[in-house]
């Protein structure tokens, strides 16, 4: 019991440190489903903490302080106007439809909750790489010890961002020991906030039946399924990249400007948990720049956003932590190889986005594509979607590893961050009435 109520101690923490950022940066909440909001104040604190995890000294009283701190000088700071509604009025759709999806989203998490606890920790991604650091910054009381002695094996890939392996280190503090089976249990939590975030966007256009449906197409698929159990980080860094495709979304419909800023928020949080979070982060930038008329005061939040992953590679290359996925460097040759790698490729990228698992999912996105001229508000999803799709074609033929291997372990996980926008496109263009004004 008491590494339960230390493991609610901490998530209830990062909530109030979340809803204090969000109120100091002043984009608040308003217009977020409720839904969805818990989630995300929980992402936007697990960023805070991680920030203070790398600046002040491991100790609860210190932690506990500066969460207060956060809090008051949130409660302090007047409210932002409020933000738009958070979903359009319209048709539920029907009752025993509605009924049944959400039910069936109840059982496939309640099931995912049971899977993450039943699953062997040892065997897990999680276990390697993100709660083996996160194990070793607890234990020794920091990240900067750990990374600066060089003391993690290569196979816990050092040179990864740490929002992660701070949010488990985080965890861990107020648990009181190292616990993995606990941490893995939050798993779980990913899947359900990506859900969270397609079916709030969705609602926000169509009836809560479409948007109970395609809620359901994030949790079926055991493509996406599977990550609960082995821990990968593909599986949050999915979740950030919707929650911040829905931000824009919605931003299209009733152009709120603290919609802008939470969805940089999100997409440079997925910076921060993934190498590959910066793909969603520039496409992010192009989707909030692309609209006749745009300001660049509107791109201030992503580029500042970038601050991120910009810091983390300075701080890799003071610390000698070296990336070697695309390593190599530029020549004819390697460019020639690249080129020469791209059918097979292709190829083999079809196969996989046909592949049952994903229950149709690709499918019906070629589908929705005639269908989505004049939906102008789902632009940053498609944007999202394929350009996703196309940066992985182009990573794999660039990378110096072996492709085919690569298409047999890292091309499934991959495409799971391209698949929350995908749905979100598929289920617009299937359900939104088609706009004729400007976004």
């Amino acid at each position: 019991m008491p590494a339960l109520v230390g493991l609610g101690v901490g998530l209830a923490l990062l909530a109030a440190v979340g809803w204090s950022l969000l109120r100091l940066l002043r984009i608040g909440r308003g217009g977020l489903h409720p839904v969805e909001t818990p989630g995300l104040l929980l992402a936007a604190g697990a960023g805070a903490a991680a920030l203070a995890m790398l600046a002040l000294p491991w100790n609860r009283w210190v932690m506990a302080l500066a969460c207060a701190t956060l809090v008051l000088a949130g409660r302090l700071r007047r409210p932002p106007a409020a933000g738009g509604p958070a979903l359009r009025a319209g048709p539920t759709g029907p009752r025993v439809i509605v009924l049944l999806f959400a039910a069936a989203i109840a059982v496939r998490l309640l099931q995912a909750l049971g899977d993450a606890l039943a699953f062997p920790v040892h065997l897990s991604d999680a276990f390697l790489i993100w709660e083996y650091k996160a194990k070793a910054f607890h234990l020794a009381d920091g990240a900067w010890p750990v990374l600066a002695r060089g003391e993690l094996p290569p196979a816990s890939h050092p040179e990864y961002p740490l929002l992660l392996p701070l949010a488990g280190s985080w965890l861990y503090l107020w648990i009181g020991c190292v616990h993995d089976q606990l941490v893995m249990a939050l798993h779980p939590l990913f899947l359900a906030g990506l859900s969270a975030a397609v079916y709030a966007t969705v609602r926000a256009f169509a009836g809560r039946a479409g948007a109970l449906g395609a809620a359901l197409l994030v949790v079926l698929p055991s493509r996406i399924y599977d990550h609960v159990g082995m821990g990968f980080a593909d599986l949050p860094l999915a979740w950030l990249v919707t929650a911040g495709t829905g931000e824009l979304v919605r931003h299209r419909q009733g152009g709120e400007p603290a919609r802008l800023a939470r969805a940089a928020l999100w997409l440079g949080l997925g910076a921060a948990t993934k190498m590959e979070g910066i793909v969603p982060l520039v496409l992010g930038t192009l989707a909030a720049a692309l609209p006749r008329g745009a300001r660049l005061a509107r791109l201030r939040p992503f580029l500042a956003a970038f601050l991120v992953p910009v810091a983390w590679t300075a701080a890799r290359a003071a610390l000698g932590l070296e990336e070697g996925h695309l390593g190599g460097g530029v020549s004819a040759a390697r460019v020639g190889e690249a080129f020469a790698r791209l059918p097979s490729l292709v190829a083999r990228l079809a196969a996989e986005l046909a592949r049952p698992e994903w229950w149709l999912l690709w499918p019906l996105l070629l589908v929705a594509a005639p269908l989505a001229r004049g939906r102008r508000e789902a632009a940053p999803a498609w944007i999202m979607a394929v350009g996703l799709v196309g940066a992985i074609l182009a990573l794999l033929a660039w990378t110096p590893q072996d492709h085919r291997w690569l298409c047999d372990t890292a091309l499934p996980r991959v495409l799971v961050p391209a698949a929350g926008p995908a749905v979100l496109a598929v289920a617009l263009a299937l359900l939104q009435e088609p706009s004729d004004g400007r976004p």
